[in-house]
């Protein structure tokens, strides 16, 4: 961003829109004027956030925990990550607010979006010419200041904002803009791992079907081509993530080092431990999936308590994980495999079912024998799976677009999951109907 435009103690001055600002095909005035300024480009922006199939999707954590720490940053009691379509402005994510949605005039990002180089603060709505009758600043939402980073993607296109709100009249001091402006860009990095996922679950779909009616290795080899390529993308921006999230923090903490009681330091250490681990798990599962494909992977096997296995991985759930886990079944089970892999794939299962199933309210661990075989599970409550998705669940690199929401990861996690078990000569699969929850198992040789 090139600079911070501030604008306020507007009492006497009437704020105009310039020739170029009154473009617009929707939200007309009394005399076919839009209330708001559109940016030159409208068109191709608007067709430009279509390709991201961001509106009125679910929530994500990722969005949540960018305008939570921007909240904190700017000590205000609202942040949002808002969209800005043809006719209203729809919030990704919305940090001290219920508000989902405004029509786009009297949206503050309309004006944001506008001049996309540039941060725009509003100290005090109620001087500004142009927000002070906005039934926002009138009416119980109470908007006095207002400070908004554009989210402008790799083509130049201002997408929505970054915002964030106080119900006071105030400013950001530099060193706040600026960390605003980083939150942004990871904003807009996810918006791109996001694009990148879709097009990578869609050709993993077209691969499967295409197969059969593929005639020459040639095109086989272009297909597979085609799906490196976008592996390697989603590999960069997946790790760009967490390292510029890492990055800022460790900024944040430089900058306010000297400062006592600071009640920010403990968020930005616990965010930026989050991002390493994000960072290391990613790695891992790349270097797993090289000896894999190198025939390194060695199995180093032994005897084990499968139970008490999934007691220890039952009690290590995430921090802020409300959902409670149960072990059942057969308690003095043992097997013979590499405890360290079993347990891997255990804790891949349990950890997307916390993901993907997050409003359960328990998930349960089962062990028990079944002839020859012993069948470990992992079952939860969740919205179940479309049928149409199962075929590829432990494909490499596949991920779903599941119920509006792309989640992070590689699309690995499975894949692995099945390649460990397939080398303990054991069989893993999935059941669920949706609407039904889903259940994850496997099974080993006793």
């Amino acid at each position: 961003m090139a600079g911070a435009n501030t604008y306020g103690n507007r009492q006497d001055d009437a704020f105009e829109l310039s020739g170029n600002d009154r473009q617009s095909p929707a939200g007309k005035q009394s005399g076919g004027e839009p209330p708001y300024p559109v940016p030159e480009n409208e068109e191709q922006r608007i067709q430009a956030l279509d390709t991201y199939h961001i509106m009125d999707t679910a929530e994500e954590k990722d969005f949540d925990e960018l305008t939570q720490l921007a909240s904190v940053i700017c000590g205000t009691p609202i942040a949002l990550v808002t969209f800005i379509d043809r006719d209203r402005q729809w919030m990704k994510s919305h940090h001290g607010t219920t508000l989902t949605q405004t029509p786009r005039e009297y949206a503050f990002c309309t004006h944001a979006i506008a001049d996309p180089a540039n941060v725009m603060v509003v100290p005090d709505a109620t001087l500004d010419m142009r927000f002070r009758s906005n039934p926002l600043v009138t009416g119980e939402t109470n908007i006095s200041f207002y400070a908004g980073v554009p989210l402008v993607n790799q083509d130049g296109f201002a997408l929505g904002s970054l915002c964030v709100i106080d119900h006071v009249a105030r400013d950001l001091h530099p060193q706040q803009v600026n960390a605003l402006v980083t939150l942004a860009r990871q904003v807009v990095d996810k918006l791109e791992l996001r694009r990148k996922s879709e097009r990578l679950e869609q050709v993993n779909i077209e691969l499967a079907s295409s197969l059969d009616a593929l005639n020459t290795a040639n095109l086989k080899l272009q297909e597979m081509d085609i799906r490196k390529d976008e592996f390697l993308g989603m590999v960069s921006h997946e790790l760009k993530t967490p390292i510029t999230s890492l990055k800022a923090s460790l900024q944040l903490m430089e900058i306010s080092s000297g400062q006592t009681n600071n009640e920010l330091q403990p968020l930005l250490v616990r965010k930026s431990l989050r991002s390493t681990e994000k960072i290391n798990e990613l790695v891992d599962d790349l270097l797993t999936m090289h000896r894999f494909g190198e025939k390194q992977l060695r199995m180093g096997m032994s005897h084990f308590n499968i139970y008490r296995l999934l007691q220890d991985c039952a009690s290590e759930k995430p921090a802020g994980k409300a959902i409670t886990t149960r072990v059942e079944g057969e308690q003095d089970l043992s097997v013979f495999a590499d405890e360290h892999r079993i347990e891997q794939v255990v804790s891949n299962l349990l950890g997307n079912a916390m993901k993907y199933a997050n409003q359960s309210d328990e998930i349960v661990l089962t062990v028990k024998r079944s002839g020859t075989m012993i069948r470990v599970s992992v079952r939860d409550q969740g919205p179940g799976i479309p049928a149409e998705h199962i075929p590829y669940l432990f494909d490499r690199y596949w991920r779903a677009d599941h119920m509006g929401s792309t989640y992070s990861g590689l699309g690995l996690g499975l894949y692995i999951c099945s390649e460990i078990i397939s080398r303990h000569n054991g069989r893993i699969g999935v059941e669920s109907e949706a609407g039904q929850g889903a259940e994850f198992w496997f099974e080993l040789p006793a």
